[in-house]
């Protein structure tokens, strides 16, 4: 109901009455709506004590109200774009993961919840950035138990939200190189551990040991060490092989 329309208490009042009952007692340590405030504005004249603080707050507000939808769009797009096939990375042994492009838009929503929260004004736009935010606070924390867990459907599931919640570029990459790491760790546990190696990795060249190793140094962590000393320790030892029968080769051709 409009908050002038007959049987509002504030119908039989004076501007300044109005005003004070909108901005000092029905609204006391709250926020006022922005309706309220634009339908005191129509009956303000520019003369009047309260027309330049009511216009302030209104213009304020539509401020925050553009960035919001500037920011909706940018997060729309990314929200709606195509989810990565994680069935295709497993297929891949050394495939990597994009970061979702939400990411970017973390800092401009901090900023914008940053400045909301010193408004005096409410309007619908600012309580879903409110959510937003407080949902986006939330996904850290799944995030980390996901990675603390170290179970792959947990990160792989946080992952795949993440493109329909936004993640801040920290946490993404955390996210990222834990999937990535788990997946180091198991091709390791079958090129160097398990007695029931795969064909495929039996087959597996030296340049993918290379590979194997490059990828192990760009995602594993400290205590990781003793197996990516292993992997270039095969390395050296293939290298060697290769250079002796390399050398036999050329003897060979020679006699």
């Amino acid at each position: 109901m409009n908050s002038l329309d007959i049987g509002d208490p504030l119908l039989d009042m004076t501007l300044e009455e109005k005003v004070a009952m909108t901005l000092v007692e029905r609204y006391d340590n709250e926020r006022v709506p922005l309706n309220i405030l634009e339908d005191l504005l129509r009956e303000t004249k520019v003369y009047d004590d309260y027309y330049y603080v009511i216009r302030d707050l209104i213009e304020q507000s539509y401020s925050l109200l553009n960035r919001w939808k500037e920011l909706w769009i940018e997060l729309s797009v990314t929200i709606n774009a195509v989810k990565p096939n994680l069935e295709a990375f497993e297929k891949n042994p050394l495939a990597t993961l994009n970061e979702p492009q939400s990411s970017k838009v973390i800092a401009k929503l901090n900023d914008l919840v940053k400045d909301m929260s010193k408004s005096s004004v409410t309007f619908p736009e600012l309580e879903y950035s409110l959510q937003l935010y407080r949902t986006y606070q939330e996904f850290k924390g799944v995030v980390a138990n996901a990675v603390a867990s170290n179970k792959l459907k947990l990160m792989e599931k946080a992952y795949l939200e993440s493109f329909e919640i936004p993640l801040d570029h920290k946490h993404c990459q955390l996210l990222i190189h834990s999937i990535c790491r788990f997946k180091w760790s198991d091709i390791y546990y079958e090129l160097f551990v398990s007695f029931d190696v795969s064909e495929a990795l039996i087959a597996k060249s030296l340049t993918f040991l290379y590979d194997f190793m490059n990828y192990g140094l760009i995602y594993c962590q400290k205590d990781d060490m003793p197996k990516l000393i292993k992997v270039r320790e095969r390395l050296l030892l293939c290298q060697q092989i290769f250079k002796e029968m390399e050398s036999i080769i050329i003897s060979s051709k020679r006699g």
